[in-house]
């Protein structure tokens, strides 16, 4: 597909994320880009999750995925 075939609402959409008309470049660069920015930020999300026994409180606990044990003032790891 060249650069002129592309729709009015593709166009709005590479505006928006700062793609200007370069002589030679297609627009497919800029959508792998955005598409191997997106996946790299989605599965390395789960790598710096919270660790469930630095928390201290259960908010931490239940934002780091674990399961809050009142009577102990512990958190564990959810089972499942």
């Amino acid at each position: 597909m060249r650069v002129a075939e592309l729709g009015p609402r593709v166009w709005r959409f590479l505006k928006a994320c700062g793609f200007r008309r370069k002589v030679g470049e297609t627009p497919m660069k800029t959508i792998l880009s955005i598409l191997a920015l997106a996946l790299a930020v989605g599965f390395t999300g789960p790598a710096f999750a919270g660790d469930v026994s630095e928390a201290k409180t259960e908010a931490d606990c239940t934002a780091a995925g674990g399961t809050w044990d009142a009577d102990a003032s512990t958190c564990s790891k959810k089972e499942m």
